[in-house]
Parts: structure tokens; C-alpha cells; sequence
């Protein structure tokens, strides 16, 4: 990285904490803030899975940990989205609360690991 961009992303990271670094929303605003409007996040899905299990009873999680890692295993775009989708409803019906999380805009890229 080149000591240009380097600033520029400290000083995005340093105006954030001035405000609260607020997790991944705060260094997504400092990508925003350093790359522009246009610049893609990809959140990470592990991090992204374990917070929708959290919700589920712990005798449930390692099933429904399988059953998002699969569905974002999938090579192609549309097939991971129709299982995620799948999921999600079940999900809903159980009243998870982070199921949206599973299809926000900086959502992964289904076949992305």
C-alpha cells in the first residue's frame, strides 16, 4: 500500500474514532469516506453466520451453521441467493432477529470464501 493511501485511510479511521468507531459500520463509513460512494464491502461470513446463530438455541446452531455455509457455497450467484432465501424464511419463522443481516447490501458474495 502505497504511503499515500495509507493516510488517507488513517485519517478516515481517525475522523471515525473521533465519532466512535462503531465496528464494521464505522470502517465501512472510512472506506466510503477514502474510496468514494462506489466502493464495495464484502463482509465476512463466518462473522456474518455466527451472528444470525446466535440467536437460535445452542442445540440448533451447528445445524443451521451447516446449512448457511452450504448455501453460500454454492458456485453460482442464484442458486446461493434461492438457498439463502430458503433459509431465511425458515429463520423467520423460528424469529431470528439478524436474519436480515443475511442480505444487506454489503452482504458476501455467495461462492466467496
Amino acid at each position: 500500500m502505497s504511503s499515500r493511501w495509507r493516510t488517507r485511510y488513517s485519517q478516515a479511521l481517525r475522523r471515525r474514532q473521533e465519532r466512535r468507531l462503531d465496528g464494521a459500520k464505522g470502517l465501512r463509513a472510512a472506506v466510503r469516506d477514502v474510496c468514494g460512494a462506489g466502493a464495495e464491502v464484502q463482509r465476512c461470513q463466518w462473522h456474518k453466520r455466527e451472528n444470525v446463530v446466535s440467536y437460535l438455541a445452542k442445540q440448533d446452531q451447528p445445524v443451521w451453521r451447516r446449512k448457511l455455509q452450504a448455501a453460500w457455497a454454492h458456485p453460482a450467484y442464484a442458486d446461493a441467493r434461492r438457498a439463502l432465501d430458503r433459509h431465511a424464511r425458515a429463520l423467520r419463522l423460528l424469529s431470528v432477529r439478524e436474519v436480515h443481516t443475511l442480505f444487506r447490501d454489503d452482504a458476501p458474495t455467495p461462492g466467496a470464501r
